[in-house]
């Protein structure tokens, strides 16, 4: 009797764990597919920013470099004048000497006379260029007629200065060099404001009658 109760309680754990098994398997067994993953929720708010850490210790400060190399030299600035010659006794004209200039490198060339613009509007200037012993009045033609320059006369008012620019017409020659050149500044008034205040037989094409005229030549 006792023995059969055994048998009959293994048989029950046996038929129970099959049982379990059963239901485990017939559960994988009946499972549908696998769904999409759904989408991703919201963002959440951002927390509060935590207290700021200590500041760290200062470096060590860098070594300095060495100096750079010198730039190259800017450009040649406008030729000043290098001097003033007045005529004796007289106060009204004044004569302007500066450095010569190659024509074949740059075909324009610009000098500063320092005045005011009152004293700029009441006078006349005429340029002479010199090479060798020969001088030639502006604007005309050059060292055997080859080349033409023109000129031309402006106030620069944060100079404070007359500009006087000598420019070759590239279409009639490639220039020539010139060795000095000179202007002759003449206090006028506006009726003669083209007219050479010197004696009606004075060539302004030669220079040396011109400073003779106006009391210049030594």
């Amino acid at each position: 009797m006792k023995m059969n109760e055994i048998i009959d309680q293994k048989l029950r754990n046996f038929m129970t764990f099959a049982l379990v098994i059963s239901l485990c398997w017939s559960c994988d067994l009946f499972e549908g597919p696998k769904g999409e993953p759904g989408e991703v929720g919201p963002r959440g708010a951002q927390g509060e920013m935590g207290p700021v850490g200590p500041r760290g210790e200062r470096g060590e400060p860098g070594q300095r470099g060495e100096p750079g190399e010198i730039g190259p030299v800017g450009p040649r600035g406008a030729q000043g004048p290098r001097g003033e010659r007045g005529a004796p006794g007289n106060a009204n004209v004044r004569e302007y000497t500066f450095d010569g200039h190659d024509f074949t490198e740059s075909e324009s060339y610009e000098m500063l006379i320092p005045m005011s613009q009152s004293d700029f509007r009441n006078r006349i200037f005429y340029t002479y260029m010199r090479r060798g012993a020969d001088w030639y009045v502006l604007p005309n033609y050059g060292l055997l007629g080859r080349t033409y320059y023109r000129t031309f006369h402006r106030y620069v008012e944060n100079r404070n200065s007359a500009r006087i620019s000598i420019s070759r017409v590239v279409e009639t020659g490639v220039g020539e060099t010139y060795s000095e050149i000179k202007v002759i500044a003449i206090e006028t008034t506006p009726a003669v404001r083209f007219q050479l205040p010197v004696l009606p037989t004075v060539d302004i094409r030669d220079y040396n009658q011109v400073v003779r005229g106006v009391g210049l030549a030594e």
